[in-house]
């Protein structure tokens, strides 16, 4: 699987799926401190990734 950590091109902008891949990246991002691969060693998210992860977090309610 090629890119599997980066987004998705097939995915249309604007569609339901492509606003889940983007909660997904969210939920991916928020755990990243704590995802390590099988050596220990910190896996780094793309660039890509973190945008959509940038976009959900500032669309998230304050008032929770």
């Amino acid at each position: 699987m090629s890119n599997f950590w980066g987004r998705d091109d097939r995915i249309e902008d604007g569609t339901a799926l492509r606003d889940l891949e983007k909660k997904v990246h969210f939920l991916m991002c928020q755990m990243s401190g704590t995802l390590t691969t099988r050596g220990g060693n910190q896996i780094d998210m793309p660039d890509d990734m973190c945008n959509d992860s940038n976009e959900v977090g500032n669309s998230l309610p304050t008032n929770l």
